[in-house]
Parts: C-alpha cells; sequence; structure tokens
C-alpha cells in the first residue's frame, strides 16, 4: 500500500479480522473499534476512507456516510460497497445472511444527505456466497463541502 498512502489505519469490531490484518504487515495502526464512533471521533482525520464489505450492516446509511464525511478532509474520498437491492421501492432489505441490500436510489439519496458529490456508482459482483455472485454498488465519493450532513 505504501505507493498509495503515507499511512494506512484499520478498525474493526472483530479481534479475528484485527489479527487477519495484523498479519498482512501493511497497517501502520490497528484499532478496535465501531465505525461511525471511529470515524465520527476522528474529524478531518483522512484523505480516503474505505468501507469494503462493511456498509451491509447498516440498514439506513446515513448515519455511516455522515460519519466517514465527518472524518474525511476536504476533497477526501469515501470508496464503498453495498449489496444491491434490485428495486427502488424499498430503501434497503434485510437478507437471510443477516446483512442489508441497498436500493440504488437509497444509496444516492444517503450520499447526497451526508453531503457527498457522487462520482460513480457501478454494479460489480462484490463476492460469492454459497458458490453464487453477490452482486452489489461500488460506489465513489467525494467530500467536496466543507458543509455536513442535511436534515
Amino acid at each position: 500500500m505504501l505507493p498509495w498512502a503515507q499511512q494506512l489505519v484499520g478498525f474493526d469490531l472483530s479481534c479475528g479480522m484485527l489479527a487477519q490484518a495484523k498479519a498482512r504487515a501493511i497497517y501502520h495502526e490497528l484499532h478496535q473499534a465501531e465505525l461511525v464512533h471511529y470515524l465520527g471521533d476522528h474529524p478531518a482525520a483522512f484523505d480516503v476512507v474505505v468501507c469494503a464489505d462493511t456498509l451491509c450492516y447498516f440498514a439506513g446509511l446515513m448515519e455511516p456516510l455522515g460519519a466517514a464525511f465527518t472524518a474525511l478532509r476536504p476533497g477526501g474520498h469515501l470508496v464503498d460497497t453495498v449489496e444491491m437491492l434490485d428495486t427502488d421501492a424499498d430503501n434497503h432489505r434485510l437478507l437471510p445472511s443477516g446483512r442489508y441490500a441497498h436500493s440504488h436510489a437509497h444509496v444516492m439519496a444517503s450520499a447526497a444527505g451526508a453531503g457527498f458529490a457522487v462520482l460513480a456508482v457501478r454494479r460489480e459482483t462484490l463476492r460469492e456466497e454459497a458458490g453464487q455472485p453477490v452482486t452489489g454498488w461500488l460506489v465513489t465519493l467525494m467530500r467536496a463541502t466543507p458543509a455536513g450532513p442535511t436534515s
């Protein structure tokens, strides 16, 4: 990661995931922390925040996106993935896996509501589960304004 980042900070609630991250020997810092709390406690600390296979554990996206907005410096980027809900009739739906799928409309409205400019939203295969592809949204956002989330 050093060609792209001077400092790489990771955090997770799971000790097991932190142990795996530590074994990779690429992180400068690792913290056991909840996403919204950690990001909210580090205002304007990061140029880039990556949430891969993380936001699927949130029903609504405003709280984690708002925390990411807070943690980013102006012009900073958030890259995240969410599992795809193939209808805009619902914002999100709890899946049998215990994860949430999110509609395109919900992703877009939450990003705008948190104060982000949407740079890209692409449909991608995020991973395989039980031998089947899991389709989701790969989202790239930018903190374009100094203002925070809208009410």
